[in-house]
């Protein structure tokens, strides 16, 4: 499998990224502030931060979407209201 990027900082702000999604999800505080700090040593501290809000951006949408999905199609599988409701077996 090919992987392909702009330049080899986007591979290490992309494994820094996954290190702190991992911390944060399994609290680990020590570990994520380590990683923030190897980052601005390493002077992608700001390219970090652009990553993780791009990836939280694509998160909510994606929720968004998912939820508006599962709106409408609740919505069209609902049976229809009647308020007036007919009987055919009553024969008047």
């Amino acid at each position: 499998m090919t992987i392909t990027v702009e330049n080899d900082n986007d591979i290490i702000v992309y494994a820094l990224e996954q290190i702190i999604d991992y911390a944060r999800k399994n609290q680990y505080i020590f570990v994520a502030q380590s990683v923030w700090w190897i980052a601005s040593i390493i002077g992608l501290s700001e390219g970090l931060t652009v990553h993780i809000d791009n990836l939280r951006k694509r998160s909510e949408i994606h929720q968004a979407s998912v939820q508006e999905i599962g709106r409408l199609s609740s919505a069209s599988t609902a049976p229809p209201k009647h308020k007036d409701k007919i009987n055919p077996l009553v024969i008047t």
